[in-house]
């Protein structure tokens, strides 16, 4: 909740008001002894940016709808070698697992919004992962069909 309060004026133009209230609320439970009631369960879908920028780490969500890489929006990458990375996937249409990929793997594609919202001094997160972002979309180019809908 701190990391949304704190820099809430660019979250609100990221989600807009109405998921920015969904997302903050989802945070706000602290009861004991008891599970928390839908409302407040949290949406990894809304909440990768924010992760990835308030722990500091490189965030990687896999889906079967398309799998991107989330990288913090405020802070300057210490040495690439002190990374913390971590890749959850979605999975049965309502839950995520952290799974663990190989040394050099394929990273997916970072999220277009992290473009439009980080700062400058975040610019070289993406650095030393371009190759294998690289690689992820060369892999997945080549897999796609040339197989379409037609929708008359």
């Amino acid at each position: 909740m701190e990391e949304l309060s704190m820099y809430k004026t660019e979250y609100l133009k990221m989600y807009g008001i109405e998921t920015w209230h969904q997302v903050y609320n989802s945070l706000n439970f602290f009861e004991l002894d008891t599970f928390a009631p839908n409302e407040h369960w949290m949406d990894v879908f809304e909440t990768r940016l924010l992760i990835a920028s308030r722990y500091n780490v490189i965030l990687h969500l896999l889906t079967s709808l398309g799998s991107m890489t989330f990288f913090p929006l405020r802070s300057s990458p210490s040495p690439w070698y002190e990374h913390v990375a971590f890749t959850i996937e979605y999975v049965n249409g309502n839950h995520y697992i952290k799974i663990s990929l190989a040394e050099g793997h394929p990273r997916p594609p970072i999220i277009p919004n992290w473009f439009r919202f980080k700062y400058d001094c975040a610019t070289a997160w993406a650095t030393p992962y371009m190759t294998q972002i690289n690689k992820y979309e060369q892999i997945i180019f080549c897999n796609r069909t040339a197989d379409f809908i037609s929708v008359d």
